[in-house]
């Protein structure tokens, strides 16, 4: 099934936060909805967040970039916040269609260099990120358990 790219609107939040719910269903809304609703700037010619649609205008995929700068004092890099496509629409090319659209954005707001984060053992997703180019950045992530 054939599906395309749009830029997201507000209006789709409902839906993106249905597919967003089938990868990670203990998050809640409040943890991604203003990073999302931040992401959604529909008076730009650059958007950084997207969706795809299949025939009949039904949202099967999202993504949502950020372009930060400040980490560590690194140049401006585009972030790759969060994508997802409905289980039903997976390998149909909706997640690497969605990823090139917002690498392209990326690229028009002259960031040298697009990063994302992904848990080790998730490897599907490593696969993914992988596969369309992405290598070992420059920074090692560090962590530290606190207690409750």
């Amino acid at each position: 099934m054939s599906h395309t790219l749009r830029p997201m609107l507000r209006t789709d939040l409902e839906r993106v936060q249905a597919i967003q719910r089938q990868h990670a269903p203990g998050t809640p809304a409040s943890e991604w909805l203003p990073v999302a609703e931040q992401a959604i700037d529909e008076n730009t010619d650059t958007p950084l967040a997207f969706v795809s649609e299949v025939e009949g205008g039904r949202i099967t995929g999202y993504i949502l970039g950020a372009i930060r700068s400040w980490e560590f004092g690194s140049p401006p890099a585009g972030w790759v916040i969060g994508i997802g496509v409905d289980i039903e629409h997976q390998h149909s090319g909706a997640g690497a269609d969605l990823l090139r659209q917002l690498l392209r954005s990326f690229a028009a707001r002259k960031v040298g260099a697009a990063r994302t984060m992904v848990r080790r053992e998730d490897i599907q997703v490593l696969r993914f990120f992988r596969t369309a180019g992405f290598n070992i950045g420059p920074y090692t992530e560090l962590e530290m358990e606190l207690e409750p």
